[in-house]
C-alpha cells in the first residue's frame, strides 16, 4: 500500500521528497512560508487491515513541517506512532477529536480501545496537500483547494477505506 501510495504521489507530482506540482507558483502566490506537500498518515493497523480501514479526509494540513523527509509517507507515520504524546493533544482540537471518533468507530471491533493505541489502526488525509503555514492556522486559500481536489480520488483509490 505504501509503495503505491508513494508512486501515486510521484507519478502526481506532489511527492514530498520530488514535489514538482504542476499548481506550484500559482500555489505560493505571495506566501513566504509556503511548505509543499504532506503526505497521508496510514498507521501499520490500516495498512495492515487488521481492523476496519478507517480513513478521515481533512480540509487542509494546517502548517506544515519543517522538512521535507518530515512530510513523507515514513515521516508522517513516524511522527504520529512513535513520538505523538496523544494524551497531550489539546482537548477539543481536531487532532485530539480525529483520534476520539476513531476510538468511537473502532471500538466496536476492539471493545476498549484507547486513544493511544487507536493511533496506530486509522489514516487520515487532507484535500490540500500543502500549506501556506497562515499564522493564525485560518484554512487555506481556495486556489489550493482547486488546484489538490484531483488528488483525493486516487488517495482514496490506493488506501482503500471501508469508512470515510
Amino acid at each position: 500500500m505504501l509503495k503505491a501510495l508513494w508512486s501515486y504521489y510521484d507519478a502526481q507530482g506532489i511527492s514530498a521528497m520530488r514535489f514538482k506540482c504542476p499548481h506550484q507558483a500559482e500555489c505560493r502566490m505571495g506566501c513566504q512560508d509556503f511548505t509543499s506537500a504532506k503526505a497521508a498518515f496510514v498507521s501499520t493497523g490500516y495498512e495492515a487491515h487488521t481492523l476496519p480501514r478507517v480513513l478521515f479526509l481533512s480540509s487542509d494540513p494546517g502548517s506544515g513541517e519543517a522538512t521535507a523527509k518530515q512530510r513523507t509517507i515514513e515521516g508522517v507515520r513516524h511522527q504520529e506512532e512513535v513520538l505523538r504524546d496523544v494524551y497531550a493533544l489539546h482537548r477539543g482540537r481536531h487532532w485530539s477529536r480525529t483520534h476520539q471518533m476513531a476510538c468511537v468507530l473502532l471500538d466496536p471491533f476492539r471493545p476498549g480501545i484507547t486513544e493511544d493505541e487507536v493511533r496506530h489502526f486509522f489514516a487520515h488525509a487532507n484535500v490540500v496537500k500543502c500549506s501556506v503555514n497562515n499564522p493564525d492556522r485560518s484554512m487555506a486559500p481556495e486556489w489550493l483547494y482547486r488546484n489538490c481536489a484531483r488528488y483525493v480520488p486516487g488517495e482514496m483509490e490506493v488506501l482503500q477505506p471501508d469508512v470515510l
